[in-house]
């Protein structure tokens, strides 16, 4: 998992120069959960977007991808 320095990954994500931006924490997410209820049967589905940082971090890896 990216940013889990349990298995080996470092405590900090950077990505390029000291200025841009790092990333904390493990980059994990769940943006979308859907599962049945498990007494009703009715279907449920959540959806969250990213918090900011990680949206920040997603934006400067894409700019920088090309």
């Amino acid at each position: 998992m990216v940013g889990d320095n349990t298995y080996g990954a470092p405590a900090k994500l950077r990505f390029g120069s000291s200025e841009e931006p790092t990333l904390p924490r493990t980059f994990l997410h769940a943006a979308k959960l859907a599962f049945t209820h498990p007494v009703t049967g009715a279907p449920l589905q959540f959806e969250a977007p990213p918090p900011e940082e990680l949206a920040v971090f997603l934006t400067h890896v894409e700019s920088c991808a090309g």
